[in-house]
């Protein structure tokens, strides 16, 4: 036997709970604080602290204003629009893409994928390693830097890069003579 169950909730109210078996899928929250066995999450517009634990299945998180901790056992994870906190994630099998709004610190570990940061420029005081794999540093490494970025895993790559675009307005002059 299974349910779907669709929950609203006001606008900035912060979630907790467990879930066995399932997909999530969170939208307008104050924080989310979660256990997951198995099912896909993805969160959007949260401004609130993220914490989730999770044994199998990927995780999606856009446009998130608070610190961000996951861990998985298994599972892809990508966040991308992170702003607010510092960026904790680990999987043991599964790739890590993060896309940071703002700097701050980030650690990014894995057993089992590829890890790939983007961060707006500046200094970033930068650790990484991997034992099978390449390390590609676009960010490069400055030890007075006011954030750091830690980026392990045992077998993938590591690829660091500053490749951040911001939505906004741009300006263009255009002078005839």
């Amino acid at each position: 036997c299974t349910a779907d169950f669709e929950v609203t909730v006001p606008r900035g109210t912060k979630v907790t709970g467990e879930n066995g078996s399932g997909d999530l899928s969170v939208e307008g929250v104050a924080g989310m604080d979660a256990k997951s066995r198995s099912g896909e999450i993805k969160l959007q517009d949260v401004t609130g602290d993220v914490k989730l634990d999770l044994t199998s299945g990927d995780v999606e998180i856009s446009d998130l204003t608070g610190k961000l901790d996951v861990k998985a056992n298994s599972g892809d994870i990508q966040a991308s629009g992170l702003k607010g906190g510092p960026v904790s994630v680990e999987t043991s099998s599964g790739d890590i893409e993060l896309e940071l709004a703002e700097a701050n610190d980030v650690r990014a570990k894995g057993t089992s994928g590829d890890i790939e940061v983007k961060a707006p420029g500046g200094g970033y005081k930068v650790t990484t390693e991997t034992r099978s794999g390449d390390v590609d540093n676009e960010l490069g490494n400055d030890s007075s830097g006011s954030h750091s970025i830690d980026a392990t895993t045992v077998s993938g790559d590591i690829a660091l890069s500053s490749g951040i675009t911001t939505s906004g307005v741009v300006f263009v002059a255009l002078l005839i003579v």
